[in-house]
């Protein structure tokens, strides 16, 4: 599928080592880095159907120093009942590990760590912040459906300098807390999400054509008509 795509970084969105500048671990390593460097490519819009939005993002190689490659992390916004938008990834290509983080006011209450491969899916559910982290260098691609209407807020995650953990280079990954947080509870990990076990009916290689039944993904643009759904997860 990504062959068929025939994805050009000159058209894509790109995130560069300054763009994270107040996210990044390493402040030793960062100090001295090209701050041009491109960490990842976003390509948005891509198929658009129904209020929802099919984006792909490809990683760079390399590290952020001591720590793996991420992306900048962020919430969404509301879509009704105090309920932000969810969203659901999809690795194409690589492996990554999901960062999600619930918060009441400033106190966290919840981090979730989960590993995916090729062709697991990640569903992050409303009021969770999340963050990437990159295990596979360049070979690594995932998408994403999203509401059209989401606005992502990236303030919450910078004023922190970053998400409750980060995730340092090493086997198995090292993982520090962020004492900017203060509490931190203890790191959660899950296996990728199963949406069969959820009662939704999407196939592993038919994620870029859902908008020929993009009622299947109405959970993600109006979360608030699916609690059921939200509270089976976590």
């Amino acid at each position: 599928m990504l062959k068929d795509l025939n994805l050009k970084k000159e058209k894509a969105d790109v995130r560069r080592l300054k763009d994270l500048a107040a996210v990044v671990y390493d402040r030793q390593w960062y100090a001295v880095a090209d701050k041009e460097m491109p960490l990842y490519w976003m390509w948005r819009g891509l198929k658009e159907a129904d209020g929802l939005r099919y984006d792909i993002l490809q990683f760079a190689e390399g590290s952020l120093g001591q720590e793996l490659p991420k992306t900048a992390g962020h919430k969404h916004s509301l879509a009704d009942d105090d309920l932000s938008y969810p969203e659901l990834y999809q690795v194409l290509a690589g492996e990554v590990i999901y960062l999600l983080q619930r918060k009441t006011g400033t106190n966290l209450e919840k981090v979730v760590a989960m590993p995916c491969q090729a062709g697991d899916f990640c569903l992050v559910p409303p009021n969770f912040e999340h963050i990437t982290i990159n295990l596979a260098g360049e070979k690594t691609f995932m998408a994403n459906w999203t509401a059209s209407a989401n606005r992502p807020d990236y303030s919450d995650v910078k004023l922190k300098h970053g998400g409750a953990y980060f995730g340092l280079k090493g086997s198995p990954v090292s993982w520090e807390k962020n004492s900017n947080y203060g509490e931190v509870p203890p790191l959660q990990f899950l296996p990728p999400t199963d949406l069969a076990a959820l009662g939704i009916d999407i196939k592993k290689d038919a994620l870029y054509n859902l908008e020929h039944h993009a009622a299947v993904l109405n959970f993600i643009k109006e979360p608030q008509n699916h609690n059921d759904l939200w509270a089976s997860l976590f």
